[in-house]
């Protein structure tokens, strides 16, 4: 019988420990991330509002006044910079901080914007921008060409006192859209005296300090994603518009600095051979244009009657000095290989 009750004591208590073992380890991660949220502050000052596990390193991430950086669980090491998937090469850092930041975007106080509707107005953007900057001034160019958008537009002077200027005058214009985008596009200067209730400017700087808006332009769009500084207009109709991003031409590099997104030079195109005693006629009245890295040679000891007004070929062996700017044209039986194009240049 006290066997029976041992046995059974011994099976509740081991009922008991598997039962608690997961609560057990959720409280031991939990004390884990309280320990890291009190330790980071304790050393960084601040608020620190989130700690979570990351899958890589056995690291975690700690999102503290607006930024994002790791550490392990014993507070040994802080990582900060953009941690990159070795798989995807995606940068997770910044995946996480776009989401961290987000925002309710119906909360926003649009009433303190400037807003311009286009077409239906079917889909929604807000901006913070400065007027004196040069990244919104192209922003404005960009987003001409919008349409069936309303765009919210929060003055948010932080470059300069005369952007605090610019920003009122354009606030107390009769026509504020026709102020803001001539100003923007244009450089006309706004020519209201600014003399009129701006209180609407202080309150857009104050959310944007709230919100940690450090730099302009800032945009949100209606999920509350954040997309801060220069945004190429193509990122922005997908965003708004919706659809597949543009495949990307796969680089033929597997290194981080090919997957990065950078171009790789195509190898040197090499020359052929023309057959022998053939040339290439093209239709009247045009060139024939010769293919990549060949040339089309002439017959022996004969020269091409060119159409009135166009120059001739020049005979077998002799070469001649072309005209500054263009190409000399190969002897027979020899190519010339042009000169790849230079890579480093930008359109």
């Amino acid at each position: 019988m006290k066997k029976t009750i041992l046995i059974s004591k011994s099976f509740l208590l081991a009922a008991c420990a598997a039962f608690l073992l997961p609560w057990c380890a959720l409280a031991q991660n939990d004390t884990i991330e309280a320990r890291i949220k009190d330790g980071v502050e304790a050393r960084w000052g601040g608020s620190t509002s989130s700690v979570t596990k990351t899958p890589y390193l056995g690291l975690y991430e700690v999102f503290h006044e607006g930024e994002v950086f790791y550490t392990d669980e014993n507070l040994t090491v802080f990582l900060l910079g953009p941690m990159i998937d070795a798989q995807t090469f995606k940068n997770v850092t910044a995946e996480r901080l776009q989401r961290l930041m987000a925002i309710n975007f119906s909360e926003l106080p649009f009433k303190f914007a400037i807003k311009q509707v286009r077409g239906n107005g079917k889909y929604v953007v807000a901006s913070f921008e400065d007027p004196n900057c040069g990244y919104c001034k192209r922003l404005a160019q960009d987003m001409a060409v919008l349409d069936n958008v309303t765009i919210y537009t929060f003055l948010y002077p932080i470059l300069s006192q005369d952007s605090l200027e610019k920003s009122k005058q354009i606030w107390c214009s009769k026509d504020r859209v026709k102020a803001w985008n001539a100003w923007m596009r244009d450089g006309n200067e706004p020519a209201s005296k600014g003399d009129c209730d701006t209180s609407a400017i202080l309150r857009t700087r104050e959310l944007g300090q709230r919100l940690k808006i450090t730099g302009t332009p800032t945009l949100f769009f209606s999920d509350g994603l954040r997309f801060p500084g220069a945004m190429p207009i193509e990122r922005i109709k997908l965003k708004l518009f919706g659809g597949q991003p543009a495949a990307q031409t796969p680089a033929t590099s597997r290194g981080p600095a090919a997957q990065a997104g950078k171009a790789v030079a195509p190898p040197a195109v090499k020359g052929q051979a023309p057959q022998a005693g053939k040339a290439t006629t093209p239709p009247a009245g045009k060139a024939a244009a010769p293919q990549a890295g060949k040339a089309t040679a002439p017959k022996a000891g004969k020269a091409a009657t060119p159409p009135a007004g166009k120059a001739t070929a020049p005979k077998t062996g002799k070469a001649t000095t072309p005209p500054a700017g263009k190409a000399a044209a190969p002897q027979a039986g020899k190519t010339t290989t042009p000169k790849a194009a230079s890579s480093d240049k930008k359109p």
